[in-house]
């Protein structure tokens, strides 16, 4: 009689011979930290890591993570259905603002 072998035995089998891309796993670290800077600055501006996160990062990365930032940017737009919409939008243009560069804030 032959063995029976567990769900996890049968997956470490299959998954043995594949290699892990270590540049895709930094790129979606790095998008997903955009994305947290960028929710945490349009909840608090005064209290983000936002304007930090992108002068530290160079190259590709901040490429990376102002992709991550545009996402939740543009995630979070939407046309005001009533007056109380209308105070989410300052957050969002000083959030573009910050992330294109500019100096000119709201």
């Amino acid at each position: 009689m032959g063995k029976i072998k567990s769900a996890l035995e049968l997956a470490m089998e299959k998954t043995a011979d594949l290699k892990t891309d270590k540049q895709a796993v930094k790129k979606n670290m790095i998008t997903r930290e955009g994305k947290v800077s960028a929710s945490g600055f349009l909840e608090n501006p005064v209290h983000s890591d936002l304007k930090e996160k992108l002068k530290s990062l160079k190259g590709e990365e901040l490429g990376w993570f102002k992709t991550g930032a545009a996402e939740t940017i543009l995630a979070n737009m939407t046309l005001p259905r009533m007056e109380a919409d209308l105070s989410k939008l300052p957050p969002l243009s000083n959030a573009l603002v910050v992330l294109s560069g500019d100096k000119k804030e709201t």
